[in-house]
């Protein structure tokens, strides 16, 4: 048996095509989507497989940091975390909506990954583990 996946959203979007894609796949890999509105989000939204918290749903919630986050702000979604891990999520995932999911996106995960280790401290390059593109160059000698 696989563990429980929440996928975590924030949006003040109408149902899109990134939406509707990240929808498809909870579905098909049998995950929760939570979805946390804001200010600016459609009263009216739907979307299949979607569970949608306006900013009026939010508000009962027995979260009190539901009550004290601010509206417009990127930490609403917390909330989403909160509602992930009360609904029995073993594992969350998040990202926005405005990432079209790649056929990547519902691979499995794992916990324990193999990452370059640093070997001196100071200043480091991080980019240059991911692209020998010049993303990034420290302005100091």
């Amino acid at each position: 048996m696989g563990q429980s996946i929440a996928l975590v959203v924030t949006s003040i979007a109408a149902p899109n095509a990134i939406l509707s894609k990240l929808a498809a796949c909870v579905r098909d890999n049998d995950w929760q989507f939570i979805l946390i509105g804001d200010a600016a989000s459609p009263v009216d939204f739907h979307l299949a497989g979607c569970q949608f918290y306006s900013l009026t749903t939010q508000s009962t919630l027995d979260f009190r940091f539901a009550q004290r986050c601010p509206q417009r702000h990127y930490a609403r979604k917390n909330i989403g975390y909160l509602l992930a891990w009360q609904q029995g999520a073993e594992i969350v995932i998040e990202t926005d909506d405005d990432n079209m999911p790649r056929a990547a996106f519902a691979a499995p995960r794992q916990r324990q990954q193999t990452v370059p280790a640093i070997a001196h401290a100071g200043w480091l390059n991080a980019y240059r583990y991911f692209t020998d593109a010049n993303i990034w160059r420290a302005a100091c000698p």
